[in-house]
């Protein structure tokens, strides 16, 4: 595993960390990524954007997947 997904996987989900409330408000899934959009609520309110990269590059190269993601982090 590469990170702890601290986020809720599926749409419309919510996940409680003490007083912080994270809902997943969309989901897109591609080939080598997942793009979620993300609310985090507390005392005020902040939307983010969460992108995941699923494809595994520790030993192999996977240039298309990784330029996907690039160019997706990039029009963000």
């Amino acid at each position: 595993m590469k990170c702890v997904q601290y986020w809720p996987e599926e749409e419309k989900d919510c996940l409680q960390y003490g007083d912080i409330t994270i809902t997943n408000t969309a989901v897109q899934k591609f080939a080598f990524y997942t793009i979620s959009t993300l609310l985090l609520e507390r005392v005020r309110y902040a939307a983010t954007t969460q992108l995941s990269l699923i494809a595994i590059i520790d030993y192999e190269i996977i240039s298309n997947a990784v330029l996907c993601y690039r160019d997706q982090c990039q029009s963000l």
